[in-house]
């Protein structure tokens, strides 16, 4: 996995090609969106805590990721 955008403390990481050969038919796209506190660069360890392992594009992964900043940010203005 390498990192390639940080979006409000999620990292969208693009996953290489060992790594989609590895997980191939498990619907592993090419990209995916982790919480950057929990992210180690492993992906057997990683996989378990993505919050989206699916994403097609980089423009997909990014919206997601923009998502999840939206319901955190709501969440923690409500607190």
């Amino acid at each position: 996995m390498r990192k390639i955008k940080k979006i409000n403390g999620f990292l969208v990481v693009k996953f290489n090609d060992r790594e989609k050969r590895e997980y191939e038919g498990t619907a592993l796209g090419e990209y995916g969106v982790i919480d950057a506190e929990v992210y180690t660069g492993n992906l057997d360890i990683d996989r378990g805590a993505m919050e989206y392992d699916d994403a097609d594009t980089l423009e997909v992964a990014v919206e997601l990721a923009r998502g999840l900043e939206s319901v955190t940010f709501s969440y923690n203005n409500a607190v």
